[in-house]
């Protein structure tokens, strides 16, 4: 009796010629370094000892300004210490993540308002998290239409680890898309960094690759405590075919990964068929994986930078 696989090939002669053994080790794509507790040890003792980002939103009108509808669900990444994590979770449905287990303890705590009166309408609105998790922003989203948006506030660890990208990546697997905000103080002062240039760097190689939308919007006003602050926004919006090949070169990922993890060699056909597309489009799948590693971090942000 013959297998499926003989089956295919008898029926099928094109794909004799299609055929091919897959090494992993000799492909180009994504290899993440688990530099994890490295970087945890690196962004901890902030975490403990600066309770607080660059802005607190306290802005009624944050969801219109960031293009994001009440009631939709949000996996934040690179949480920190939660102010604007916080601040949605008051309208949203809110997935808070981070590296660290110091930002997710915090996530976790109570955050109870000032005694004070006056002060209490200058703090940040608090919402309650739908969950909390301590997972890298790379491996955070595992199947498609699971969240409408993936939001982060100066995700900088990622774009240190050159890990950015694959957050982006990631985030087309959502209903909407990818939300960045960053403060214009980091255009000027880690210009020489190449930080300004990274980021739109990281998601318009992105975007090119998977015909995702990206939409900029400078300049725009939030209230934070005390006083009117100025964003950057940054939007990836994904599209069903973005949506669909993120979606097999996810699994295709994790075939290569766990492959070269094990030593072993693969079958064009066997993989095809195991992710349900045609040989063709494992190819296709195979050079945009090679085009996402090619962003390198050589260019994208060198140099120690800390949180001012």
């Amino acid at each position: 009796m013959l297998s499926h696989r003989s089956f295919l090939l008898q029926n099928n002669p094109d794909l004799c010629m299609q055929e091919r053994k897959i090494n992993p080790a000799q492909l180009n794509f994504p290899r993440i370094t688990k530099k994890y507790k490295r970087i945890e040890q690196e962004w901890a003792p902030l975490t403990q000892t600066y309770f607080g980002q660059g802005i607190k939103p306290h802005d009624p009108q944050l969801l219109p300004k960031l293009g994001i509808q009440q009631g939709e669900k949000v996996l934040v990444f690179a949480g920190y210490t939660g102010a604007w994590a916080r601040a949605l979770a008051a309208q949203c449905k809110v997935t808070f993540t981070d590296l660290t287990s110091e930002a997710t303890n915090i996530a976790k705590t109570k955050h109870t308002p000032s005694k004070i009166k006056w002060l209490r309408k200058f703090q940040t609105p608090i919402g309650k998290y739908y969950s909390v998790h301590t997972i890298p922003a790379e491996r955070a989203i595992q199947r498609p239409k699971v969240y409408d948006w993936s939001f982060s506030f100066e995700p900088i660890p990622l774009e240190k680890q050159n890990t950015l990208k694959l957050a982006i990546f990631r985030s087309l697997l959502n209903n909407k898309g990818c939300i960045l905000t960053y403060r214009p103080i980091f255009d000027r002062v880690f210009e020489k960094d190449g930080l300004n240039k990274a980021v739109e760097k990281h998601v318009e190689h992105v975007a090119n690759i998977y015909g995702a939308r990206v939409v900029k919007i400078k300049n725009e006003k939030v209230h934070g405590t005390f006083i009117l602050r100025k964003v950057q926004i940054i939007k990836v919006l994904t599209n069903d075919e973005a949506r669909e090949k993120a979606w097999i070169d996810i699994r295709l990922w994790r075939i290569l990964s766990r492959a070269e993890k094990n030593k072993k060699q693969l079958n064009s056909v066997q993989i095809a068929q195991s992710l349900n597309v045609p040989v063709e489009e494992l190819e296709n799948s195979l050079e945009r994986l090679n085009q996402l590693d090619m962003l390198n971090a050589e260019s994208v942000f060198e140099s120690t930078v800390k949180r001012p």
